[in-house]
């Protein structure tokens, strides 16, 4: 009887470390956003730390609107979190104007940085720099460079005979480079 309750507190604690921190700080993120939410509707917030987003729109017979109305939703820009506060439409553009969520990019930070700890992602990466480097310095000698680039991309795939390789590169690169030629 006391194996199974042993066995049992031990997947207890493997499963809790599997998915109960998850869960936990999902449960936080979810608190953060609707801590803002919150206080967004009540208009409660610092309006100089708004961050102001004009989107180009195209739709046909669109009315400008004279004031902001209230939009829900969020966008993540460079790694932090932005809650949308009031939208607007004037011509052809969209502002939106958001708000910073630091709860969220705190406690996102935070589980970064502890699921690093967790899964000693910080020694690896200093015992693997060697073997990364040489890793790099094989793929570019022998893959031919930046192959995710589109010159690279041609370099590497166009095999045309070598008298006429040149003059399609030319062509392929003019194609995808230069703009599309203006019908009045």
């Amino acid at each position: 009887m006391l194996k199974k309750a042993i066995a049992i507190l031990i997947l207890a604690v493997l499963l809790f470390t599997t998915v109960g921190y998850r869960v936990i700080i999902s449960l936080q993120q979810w608190k953060a956003d609707k801590a803002l939410v919150a206080t967004i509707n009540d208009g409660a917030y610092n309006q100089n730390l708004l961050l102001t987003i004009k989107v180009p729109i195209n739709i046909p017979y669109q009315n400008s609107w004279t004031s902001f109305e209230r939009v829900e939703g969020e966008i993540e820009i460079e790694g932090v979190h932005y809650t949308y506060v009031q939208r607007k439409i004037e011509n052809d553009t969209l502002i939106l104007q958001c708000l910073p969520n630091t709860g969220r990019n705190d406690i996102k930070k935070a589980a970064t940085k502890y699921f690093a700890s967790i899964n000693d992602l910080d020694n690896q990466s200093r015992q693997n720099s060697s073997k990364s480097s040489l890793a790099k310095a094989f793929k570019v000698e022998f893959i031919g460079g930046n192959i995710w680039s589109v010159t690279g991309f041609i370099k590497q795939k166009l095999t045309y005979p070598k008298c006429l390789n040149d003059h399609y590169k030319s062509i392929a690169l003019a194609q995808i480079f230069s703009p599309p030629k203006q019908v009045a």
